[in-house]
């Protein structure tokens, strides 16, 4: 999970394969993941690269997360 990610002191760069659509955890709405992940990261500085699996993967959210931490968005 994102989270565990930034729980890892080691960890400078994420590479986020997803639908971008979830279903689980603290945060299931994506202006509230990509918020709680933007305040996680003012003092980490990580890079999430995201890779939207799916023709249905939502392109938005995952794009936003990406080029929100300096990380690049591709879609599969």
């Amino acid at each position: 999970s994102l989270k565990k990610a930034f729980e890892d002191p080691d960890c400078d760069t994420i590479y986020f394969m997803s639908d971008g659509q979830p279903n689980q955890g603290l945060y299931t709405v994506p202006a509230d993941i990509l918020r709680h992940i933007l305040e996680l990261n003012t003092t980490r500085k990580i890079t999430i690269h995201t890779v939207g699996v799916g023709k249905d993967h939502d392109k938005q959210f995952m794009r936003a997360l990406a080029e929100s931490t300096g990380g690049r968005y591709v879609a599969k």
